[in-house]
């Protein structure tokens, strides 16, 4: 006697003669037996890895005011329904930051509850030196360098490493389009795009599984 959807019975039945279609059928009862199987103990039920990725500047120029980041971890979790796989800061600092700048950055880094426990990646403002088209003054003005292409570069590698399955990106540049563009289209990744109202590019929300406007959560991300 056998079963069906018993794997050495549909093969014992198959050396004797048993047509093939008999024994695929077997295979798709069994297969379907330990999908069920997997499913009552949860195995099939593993959530999402989510993980935030920040554009520094983008916020602090588009908030509404002075925000916590360890609130805003906290409402975009919330939204998300899981805590974040890992979360990334990057930003642009003058060379030496300022010791206040330092204490901030090690503040990120510092688990909840006392902090929000951000990954920094900081680069260096370089010089732009410009010339007055009035006057002809000389001088010199700290610009951002480095940062869009570390945050692309940031998106597209832990993709193909499959550190996530959904990619909350507060940040409102377009330049960030091809990366986005590429794990949503070929690595099939869930984008969110988190900002402020009338910061965010338009080409950013096309791509955009879902748009949270952070101005609907000001009330509770703002300092006090």
């Amino acid at each position: 006697m056998w079963k069906a959807g018993s794997w050495r019975a549909a093969a014992l039945v198959d050396g004797l003669g048993t047509p093939s279609s008999t024994v695929a059928l077997c295979r798709y009862v069994d297969a379907k037996s330990a999908k069920l199987a997997r499913a009552e103990i949860g195995e099939d039920a593993l959530p999402n890895k989510t993980i935030w990725i920040v554009d520094a500047a983008y916020l602090m120029k588009a908030a509404l005011g002075r925000f916590d980041y360890l609130k805003l971890k906290s409402a975009l979790e919330s939204l998300a329904g899981s805590d974040f796989f890992e979360s990334y800061y990057l930003n642009s600092t003058p060379n030496p930051p300022t010791d206040a700048q330092d204490a901030f950055h090690t503040w990120l880094k510092t688990a909840p509850p006392n902090g929000p426990k951000m990954r920094v990646q900081l680069y260096k403002l370089k010089d732009l030196h410009v010339n007055c088209p009035t006057c002809a003054a000389h001088f010199d003005r700290p610009v951002q360098k480095g940062v869009d292409v570390g945050i692309a570069t940031l998106i597209l590698k832990l993709a193909t490493q499959g550190q996530y399955d959904r990619l909350v990106l507060a940040a409102g540049d377009g330049d960030f389009e091809d990366a986005i563009a590429y794990v949503k289209s070929e690595l099939h990744k869930e984008i969110w795009i988190a900002g402020f109202e009338g910061s965010v590019s338009a080409d950013l929300q096309s791509y955009a599984d879902k748009v949270l406007w952070l101005n609907a959560s000001w009330d509770f991300i703002r300092k006090t």
